[in-house]
């Protein structure tokens, strides 16, 4: 099973992410997780434009990030052989940082060659929200981690077709029960 766990910075997606892989592993099941940006060369390379400003640092932002998920297609193919579960911590929904036509033009683009998830699920938070629980992490800002950004980003994600939304305002548990009804209402198992 591959599962997709997609949101604005702040709500939750990691947290949910690891508590998902408890559980499923609890079950019997072999599970990895993968984190965009990676802590790979591809993914560093995006975090360090990801600080930065400006058209240029967005462009290799968006050429990292994607090149680094192009590692979690690769390893999602061999999982769904192996019979391992694959999370993703952000997937196709990230493109959508990027403003406007190229953002949509990028999303497409991801979407038509990057392996489908099984189930899709964007964990819904307002971007102040967002905003209180990213700066209480107390890490330097990345580009987008700014209310203008968040707000055209949210709006960007809840528009793309396809996906499950849920509430990440609640508690870890409360969200991950949310995410738990979705996995075995959409893949359930024998």
């Amino acid at each position: 099973m591959f599962i997709a766990l997609d949101g604005l910075d702040g709500c939750g997606k990691s947290s949910v992410a690891a508590s998902l892989a408890d559980h499923l592993r609890s079950q019997g099941r072999s599970v990895e997780v993968r984190e965009h940006p990676s802590d790979g060369f591809f993914g560093r390379r995006c975090k360090g434009m990801l600080l930065r400003r400006g058209s240029v640092a967005l462009a290799l932002s968006a050429g990292f990030l994607f090149t680094d998920m192009l590692g979690t297609a690769r390893r999602v193919r061999r999982a769904r052989r192996e019979g391992t579960d694959v999370i993703a911590v952000r997937y196709h929904l990230s493109c959508l940082f990027l403003e406007g036509r190229c953002g949509v033009t990028v999303h497409s683009a991801f979407r038509a060659i990057m392996p489908r998830p099984d189930v899709d699920i964007m964990i819904d938070v307002e971007p102040e929200t967002a905003l209180e629980r990213v700066s209480a992490r107390g890490l330097s800002e990345e580009m987008f981690e700014n209310l203008g950004s968040m707000v055209r980003t949210r709006d960007s994600m809840l528009s793309s077709d396809g996906i499950s939304v849920i509430s990440g305002n609640g508690t870890r548990e409360e969200t991950l029960a949310l995410v738990l009804g979705l996995v075995e209402k959409q893949h359930p198992q024998p």
